[in-house]
Order: structure tokens, then sequence, then C-alpha cells
């Protein structure tokens, strides 16, 4: 059926066959860019978002955390507000961070997104309470101070009271006016009023210490020692008969029942602190755990799609490559096929089908009855090279063409 076609034809259906055959690499070629452009426009669109929201909200819990530490440590009001502001950005991110995961079915990102969210209102209330606590903790050491005021003011009046009355009483015992029992229970005040002062000015020292370090235990045991002060009091006050003095002493007690009450209620306070501090630490522990979680998600996601992109740009290159090789040596194969289809079958015919002049040069005289072949049939490349001399012979000039001949 091929040979019967024009040469026309021929060479229309090889050209048409290369170009198909180019389509289909162009096709091939579009598909893999096709590929390429979708895994760009997720990376653009989701995946570099959620990377984006996962390392914002981890910022913000370190910064959230260190404000938080600040107030801890200096008590700054200003510390607690930007507390409070960077976990509203923090509260922000994580509810964009939902609606984009929501847009783009991210199950990892909306569902750690969700977990943090509700970590962070946590947070959020953890603070409030701390900052509550610690106020409350002020007016406590604002209570201590106002009694340990009273206190010392008090047992110094009273310590001056009886350091009078003991000058007294030295001159009334020297004038024999006075017994020695009275003199010894004047002495007996005057060291029990000193032993008071320095009991009172101990125990502040001690809190003040324990404060100072951060250490609760410490603090428990000045209030614990604060009793003694309380004892010594009630151990003057049988003893003691003028109404001034007695009035100080009672002033002096009701001021240490109110420091040691104050220092009940800082402990206190301060233990609440301490709990709220390991609930601070949990909770921002784990939106900063999500926050991990995602971001590591997203970066491997983000790994293989990029990886998967850079094979189907491979094997994109490689079927381009070999497709312009094939459609190379079918343009080539395309260029020398008819010729070569035509030689062949001009030299294969039998000498009878020849055309008429190129018999008539092969054989100049022609038997009516063509005999056997005597002889072996020339090769294929004689045959071909001589069939070659035939059909140029007319564009050889005339002295060359007779020597063909």
């Amino acid at each position: 059926m091929f040979k019967n076609l024009k040469l026309a034809a021929k060479l229309s259906g090889s050209f048409i066959a290369v170009a198909c055959f180019t389509l289909i690499l162009g096709a091939l070629a579009v598909v893999s860019m096709w590929k390429v452009r979708t895994v760009a426009e997720t990376l653009d669109r989701a995946k570099m978002p959620e990377i984006a929201f996962a390392n914002e909200v981890e910022r913000g819990t370190q910064n959230t955390r260190l404000e938080a530490r600040r107030y801890m440590y200096t008590e700054d009001t200003g510390a607690a507000e930007q507390a409070l502001q960077n976990l509203a950005r923090v509260k922000k991110t994580l509810k964009d961070a939902v609606d984009h995961a929501a847009k783009y079915d991210l199950v990892i990102l909306r569902e750690n997104a969700k977990i943090a969210l509700a970590k962070a209102a946590e947070w959020e209330a953890l603070i409030v309470e701390t900052v509550d606590v610690t106020e409350a903790m002020g007016q406590a050491k604002d209570g201590m101070n106002a009694a340990a005021l009273l206190f010392h003011d008090t047992s110094d009046a009273y310590q001056t009271s009886m350091q009078k009355e003991l000058t007294k009483d030295i001159e009334a015992s020297a004038a024999q006016k006075l017994s020695t029992e009275r003199f010894l229970e004047r002495a007996r005040k005057v060291y029990m009023a000193a032993e008071i002062s320095d009991l009172g000015h101990t125990v502040r020292i001690e809190a003040w210490k324990a404060i100072a370090t951060r250490n609760a235990a410490d603090f428990k045991t000045a209030l614990t020692d604060f009793s003694a002060v309380e004892e010594k009091i009630n151990e003057l006050l049988p003893i003691t008969r003028q109404e001034a003095n007695l009035k100080l002493l009672r002033e002096c007690l009701t001021a240490a029942k109110a420091y040691r009450d104050n220092m009940q209620l800082f402990l206190t306070n301060w233990n609440a602190r301490e709990e709220l501090n390991l609930k601070r630490n949990a909770v921002a522990d784990a939106v900063n755990l999500a926050a991990q979680e995602t971001s590591k998600a997203g970066m491997k996601d983000t790994g293989d799609s990029a990886s998967n992109a850079a094979a189907s740009l491979a094997s994109s290159s490689t079927i381009l490559i070999i497709g312009c090789i094939v459609c190379f040596a079918l343009a080539r194969c395309a260029a020398w096929w008819p010729d070569w289809v035509r030689s062949l079958s001009v030299i294969c015919r039998p000498a009878s089908q020849l055309p008429p002049a190129m018999r008539s040069a092969i054989f100049p005289t022609q038997p009516t009855k063509w005999p056997k072949r005597s002889t072996p049939r020339p090769s294929l490349p004689c045959r071909l090279a001589k069939a070659t001399c035939v059909r140029m012979s007319p564009y050889l000039p005339t002295r060359i063409r007779s020597a063909s001949h």
C-alpha cells in the first residue's frame, strides 16, 4: 500500500507523523509543568503560610513567657501588660491559622491550632490570676511593713519607759526605798522589752531575706519563729501595772499579730503563685509543642512536595531529550526514505519491468525472450550505484554521460 502512494503523500505522512510525535512530547511536557505548577501553588498558598503561622506562634509564645518571667521577678505591671498583648497576638495568629486550615483542608494545622487556641485562652486566664495573686502579695507586704512599724514604735516606747523606770528604781534602791524583788522585776522587764524588740527585728530580717532569695521554706521558718514574740509579750502583760505601759504592750501585741497574719497571707499567695507558675509553664509548653509539631509537619510536606517537583522536572527533561532524539531520527528517516524506497524498488524489479530508458541503458540489445541468468546477479550496492548513475545522467555533462554508459 505504501509503495503505491505518491512521493508528496509519503513526505506529508512522514512529516505529519513527526509532528504528531512532537505534539505528544509537548503534551507530556505541559502535563509535567502543570504538576510542578500545582506543587508550587500549594507551597505558596498553603504550606508556606502554615509554617509561617507555626513560627509566629512559637515566637509569640517565647516572648510571652519572657515577659511573664520578667513580671515574676520585677512585679512590673508593664511586663504583665506586655505579656497579655503578646498573648493576644498569638491568639489572633491561631484564629487565622484555623481559618487557613479550613480553607485549604490542612488537618494537622487545624487540630494543633485548635489545641493551642484553647491552651492560649487558659494561659491568659492564668496570667490574669497571677497578677491578682501578686497584687495580693504586695498588699500583704504593705501590711507587714505597717505592722512592723507599729510594732517597733510600741516596743521601743515600752523599752524606753522601762529604762526610765529602771533609772528611778536604781535611785530608790540606793536610798533603800525599793525592795530587791521590785528592782529585779524592773530589770527583767527591761531585758524582756529588749528581747522582744530584737526578736521582731530578727523575724523581719529573715522574712525579707527569704523574699529576696525567693525561698519559701525560710519564710515559713521566720513565720514560725514569730510566735516567740507573742509569748514574750503575753509574759510581760501580767507584771506590767501602769496603764500607759499596758496600752503599749497591747498595741505591740496587736501589731505582732497583724504582722504574723500578713506573713501568713503572703505565704499563702506565694504558694498559690508558685502553683500558677507551674500551670503557666505547662500551658506554654503545650502551645509551643503544638507550634513545633505543626512546623515540623509543614517542613516535611514542603520537602516532599519539592522532591516531587524535582522528580517531575527530571522526568520531563528526560522525556523531552529522548523525544527530541527520536524526532530528529524520524525527520532524517522521512528525508531519506522516499529515495531509498524508490531506488530499492527500481533495483529489485525484474529487467522486463524496468523503465524503457533504463532498460535500454543497461541492456543495449534487448532479446525478444530473456534468457535465464547464467552468471551471478550483481550485488545490491553495485546495482544501486549503477541505477543512481543512470538516474543522474540527464544532469551530467555529455562527456561524463557518455563515459558512464
